[in-house]
C-alpha cells in the first residue's frame, strides 16, 4: 500500500505506539522512513531510522510539561544528534502537524500506528488509525 498520506491527525499518528512511516518532501523527493515506538506510560517514544536495509536506534522524544512541545533526546545508545536531517524532519512534523505545509507528506505503510495491523476502511486509511485505536488513543492529550 504506497502512498497512503496521513491527511489527519499527523501527531496522533505518529505518536501512536507502533508507527512505521515515511517523511518526503515533494519538491526535493528527499525522504526518510522511520519506526516510533512508545513506552507503556505513553510518555516516550523511541525513534528508529532505516539506514542502508536495516533500521537503526536513533534516540527518544518526550513531550516538555512546561511547553507542550516534543524534545528529541540522544541519550546513551542513540546513533543520531538533534541536528541530523532525519530527526530535524521528525521534529519539525510533529511542531507543525496541526498546519503542514503541503510539499511535505506524511506516508504510512498500510498500518495502524497503535497496533500493526493492516488497515482496511477508507477512513483509517486516511488517518494512519484503526476506529478502535483511534478511539483510544485520542484521551492521551498527544
Amino acid at each position: 500500500m504506497s502512498d497512503c498520506y496521513v491527511q489527519t491527525d499527523i501527531k496522533e499518528f505518529i505518536l501512536g505506539g507502533k508507527a512505521e512511516f515515511s517523511i518526503i518532501n515533494s519538491n526535493s523527493n528527499k525522504g526518510y522512513k522511520y519506526h516510533v515506538n512508545d513506552n507503556k506510560e505513553h510518555n516516550m517514544w523511541f525513534v528508529a531510522v532505516q539506514v542502508g536495509a536495516s533500521f537503526q536506534y536513533a534516540g527518544f522524544i518526550r513531550k516538555d510539561k512546561s511547553t507542550g512541545s516534543y524534545v528529541y533526546q540522544k541519550g546513551n545508545k542513540g546513533t543520531m544528534e538533534v541536528t541530523d536531517d532525519p530527526i530535524k524532519g521528525l521534529i519539525w512534523v510533529l511542531a507543525h502537524a496541526e498546519n503542514m505545509n503541503p510539499i511535505i507528506k506524511v506516508v504510512h505503510h498500510g498500518r495502524c500506528s497503535v497496533c500493526g495491523r493492516p488497515l482496511t476502511d477508507e477512513v483509517s486509511i486516511v488517518r494512519g488509525i484503526g476506529p478502535v485505536c483511534y478511539d483510544r488513543i485520542k484521551g492521551r492529550g498527544l
